[in-house]
């Protein structure tokens, strides 16, 4: 598993904050406990999600291959730096995988 980013740390702490604060007030104001319930995880959860993503972005590379017309794009996560590497060297050079010799 990853280590947190301090981005996702501050993310998912204001995210409990927003959801704590909700379902004081939905509390406060009579909401029903499982209504409340439902609409504090649901806060939550969509916080989490937004942490997830951005930790799947952090660690993603594309690669697209500069020859002009050519749609080649290589997205790469987790992977060493070695493999990083040969996708690389795959979409920058068109020749390999345009076809053409």
């Amino acid at each position: 598993m990853k280590k947190s980013t301090a981005i996702q740390v501050v993310l998912l702490a204001s995210t409990a904050g927003v959801a704590a604060r909700l379902g004081h007030q939905l509390i406060t104001h009579n909401v029903s406990v499982m209504a409340t319930i439902s609409a504090v995880l649901a806060v939550l959860s969509t916080g989490l999600f937004i942490a997830s993503r951005l930790a799947y972005v952090g660690r993603t590379v594309v690669y697209d291959c500069p020859a002009k017309g050519c749609a080649v794009s290589i997205r790469v996560t987790d992977v060493p730096e070695t493999e990083r590497a040969r996708y690389r060297s795959y979409a920058v050079d068109h020749r390999k995988h345009s076809g053409s010799a």
